[in-house]
């Protein structure tokens, strides 16, 4: 669906492969479910937004797709961005 570019979508590939260190650098398999907070921004031009990691990068592009599609999830009563 091209959501994420080519070289992204590649370097996330890579990161996440099997054997990759990742995996054993974060413990995993692990007998419990852990997950990972990424605080974003309000949009590209929002220094808070800048791509520190992979993740992150991925997580922003998605952002505006995902808060089109589910708006209720974005926007509060008043119109307000709520936190997800």
């Amino acid at each position: 669906d091209d959501v994420l570019p080519a070289p992204l979508l590649g370097a996330l590939r890579k990161a996440f492969e099997e054997g990759a260190p990742f995996w054993a650098e974060h413990g995993y398999p692990t007998p419990g479910f852990f997950s990972y907070n990424q605080p974003l921004g309000d949009g590209p031009g929002d220094r808070r937004a800048v791509a520190v990691s992979l993740i992150a990068a991925a997580a922003e592009r998605v952002l505006p797709l995902a808060a089109r599609s589910f708006p209720s999830l974005f926007c509060g009563d008043a119109g307000q961005r709520r936190r997800v």
